[in-house]
């Protein structure tokens, strides 16, 4: 054989190379997902977010036996009385000005359940300047509004109502350059903080230990057998899968939603 062919036969046999195949899989994705990321990072445009918390206190149940009596414009509350805590931002890199706001910006119950109460309990910048109208709160209804919402600014609003905690809470409102408010919703269970501490050890323990172990026996077994007490370059290849795949499970791992600056 000429020695010309030699470099090319390397040349083969590196490119064969099950390590470099994955390799090269691996930075292709990277690469497809950082173009993505780069893309929607420099767009630009108003999202107005809501979320209710899904926590709702009862303050009063009706027609149960309590000395605590609720008095409203004079009239008594017959009905449940509810605590709501509702949160808002702008998650666009957009700003949004007063101006901008085509239609007014409405919390409102469903069934038109009268709002007792409606508190501003935080705001994630003082320069925001956010106000609430209240005129018609006996209707259900409480008007918000703001100088600027830059991206990430919004505040929550504390709701007490004369109704369960199943009555529903949205937004209405035009903005321009968006479509419709978007609302965040928490669909899981909810659960106390010892059983939320309790499920997350279990979650990540068992994630993190179990399948990375599983892996790490199969190439202990398997260099055990062909009588290897190195690692081969195929070992560090799943090594490497091994640390992306803990990575992933680390970061996309289920949190419960929020605004950027907490209740």
């Amino acid at each position: 054989m000429p020695d010309t062919d030699k470099p090319k036969n390397r040349v083969i046999r590196f490119f064969s190379n099950p390590l470099v195949g994955g390799l090269g899989t691996i930075i292709g994705l990277i690469s497809i997902l950082l173009a993505i990321y780069f893309y929607l990072d420099q767009r630009q445009f108003r999202k107005l977010t809501y979320y209710v918390h899904p926590v709702k206190a009862a303050i009063v149940k009706a027609g149960q036996v309590s000395q605590l009596t609720a008095i409203y414009a004079d009239k008594p509350i017959k009905t449940d009385i509810t605590a709501a805590q509702v949160a808002f931002w702008n998650q666009g890199k957009l700003a949004i000005k007063d101006n901008d706001i085509l239609k007014s910006i409405v919390l409102y119950t469903g069934d038109k359940t009268p709002i007792l109460e409606a508190t501003i309990r935080k705001v994630s910048r003082d320069v925001i300047k956010l106000q609430l109208q209240t005129q018609e709160a006996r209707n259900g209804r409480v008007t918000i509004s703001w100088q600027i919402l830059e991206q990430n600014d919004g505040g929550v609003i504390q709701l007490i109502y004369a109704g369960s905690p199943d009555v529903d809470i949205r937004f209405s409102g035009v903005i321009e350059g968006q479509k419709e408010i978007e609302q965040i919703v928490y669909k899981e269970k909810i659960m106390s903080p010892d059983e939320q501490y309790r499920a997350a050890g279990v979650a990540w323990g068992w994630t993190t230990l179990l399948i990375p172990g599983f892996f790490l026996i199969l190439i202990f077994i398997k260099n055990l057998i062909l009588h290897k007490t190195l690692l081969v370059a195929n070992d560090y290849f799943i090594l490497i899968l091994l640390a992306i795949f803990v990575g992933m499970i680390y970061f996309f791992r289920i949190r419960i939603p929020g605004p950027p600056f907490g209740f």
